[in-house]
């Protein structure tokens, strides 16, 4: 089975230090990868290098066979979606239509429709017509989940999804992010010290 997305030899500079050096790394269906390592160790870059998000000076991204690199943003919205770990959002847009924004493919009515099932999916359907910048960071996270569950992207790669949650909303996360696996989607995960990961490749 061909990788959804793989990285060969990836390397990332900010200014002249380099944050992520010669990496490898191959993501396919039905696949949950969890990237550990201590904070500041560069998995974030590693995350945003791979996805074309920040250059890359060597080796090269791949999403489902092409070069990120090459990739109109309509295409690479098709083939991933992303849960970036800043959380802050720039406008106060109700919470529906900040969780449409996952299914731009879609038409409007449509989009709306599937942004109401998501926030449902996440426990949020009450916060539909509330504004994001309204909201608590935990309830605003949970919107950007409902965004990314939107997308219906075959690899789907959250950075910290549980951070700044309560328990319950970690478990939730957790589950949602189990069952897309189940549907077969790829999940990356990055933890600074493993947590999520270990929680949701267990029992």
């Amino acid at each position: 089975m061909s990788a959804l997305w793989a990285l060969h030899g990836l390397t990332v500079r900010q200014g002249r230090k380099t944050v992520v050096d010669t990496t490898a790394l191959s993501v396919s269906a039905g696949e949950l990868v969890g990237v550990v390592g201590p904070n500041g160790a560069g998995k974030t870059s590693l995350l945003r290098g791979g996805l074309g998000l920040l250059p890359a000076v060597a080796g090269e991204a791949l999403l489902s066979g092409q070069e990120v690199k090459h990739l109109a943003p309509e295409a690479r919205a098709s083939l991933v979606g992303y849960l970036p770990q800043d959380r802050r959002l720039a406008w106060n847009a109700p919470a529906r239509m900040v969780a449409a924004l996952g299914a731009s493919d879609l038409g409007d009515a449509a989009a709306d429709s599937l942004a109401l099932a998501c926030l449902a999916r996440v426990g949020a359907r009450e916060l539909a017509d509330r504004g994001v910048l309204d909201m608590s960071g935990g309830e605003r996270a949970r919107v950007l989940l409902a965004r990314l569950l939107a997308t219906r992207a075959p690899l789907l790669v959250a950075d910290e999804p549980v951070a700044g949650l309560d328990p319950d909303a970690q478990l939730l996360t957790l589950d949602l992010l189990r069952a897309e696996v189940a549907r077969g989607a790829a999940v990356v995960v990055p933890e600074a010290l493993g947590v999520t990961f270990s929680r949701i490749s267990g029992p």
